[in-house]
């Protein structure tokens, strides 16, 4: 499955996709955002319960998640994968 994260850091909003075999926990969600956003630093460990303070404590806040897709297929081109953007 194909999703698209939105969400802010530092009070801006970003985008990032991700894909997965079911739908994703905040746990995997945070660690792929922390990965974008901080290239090379090494994830604290933290239990799945302490996740959103650790966001928080990042300055990372996730917004939205949505299905993209449910299987692999053509690639839309990004802008259309936008929130409020139309798709046709």
């Amino acid at each position: 499955m194909e999703w698209l994260i939105s969400y802010r850091f530092k009070g801006e909003p970003r985008h990032m996709k991700m894909n997965t075999r079911d739908i994703p926990n905040i746990k995997a969600i945070g660690f792929s955002i922390y990965t974008l956003e901080f290239p090379g630093e090494k994830r604290p460990s933290r239990s799945s319960e302490a996740i959103q303070d650790w966001l928080a404590d990042c300055n990372i806040e996730v917004t939205d998640v949505r299905l993209l897709r449910r299987t692999g297929g053509a690639e839309a081109p990004y802008s259309q994968l936008l929130p409020g953007r139309d798709s046709s």
